[in-house]
């Protein structure tokens, strides 16, 4: 049986529990993991047992100190056993980032902060999984 885990992604701990709030608002059936560095994101997935039963909704910041969300993305892209979709998400007012987030096909949504329930409503029901919910 497949399981869904939100991987919520950002160096501002104020962020990180907010987009808790908002998930657990949703009553989706969602485990959320929060972390404060993609780094850290990196060594939970590489120890996760069940990877391949697991579809992971990524909610990843742009801009963090160490590895960035650029840098994270390429790393889940050399990994193809991590099933993911993955929401972009920043404070950046640079133009270039959503242009920069549509080259990469795990990205499926990009939004500014601060998101709202509508804006992760919409990311988790996009391609299928749970469009049937009624919210």
């Amino acid at each position: 049986m497949k399981r869904y885990e939100v991987l919520n992604i950002d160096d501002d701990k104020i962020t990180l529990m907010l987009h808790n709030i908002i998930v657990k608002s949703t009553k989706l059936p969602l485990d959320i993991k929060d972390f404060e560095s993609a780094e850290t994101t990196v060594e939970y997935l590489k120890a996760h047992s069940g990877i391949e039963d697991t579809f992971f909704f990524i909610m990843l910041d742009i801009n963090m100190p160490g590895m960035s969300g650029w840098d994270f993305l390429e790393y889940l892209e050399g990994r193809p056993e991590i099933q993911c979709s993955v929401a972009m998400i920043t404070s950046s007012i640079d133009g270039r980032d959503k242009e920069i987030a549509s080259q990469h096909k795990l990205v499926t949504a990009f939004y500014v902060k601060p998101i709202n329930r509508e804006d992760v409503i919409k990311f988790f029901t996009q391609g299928g999984i749970f469009s049937e919910l009624q919210f």
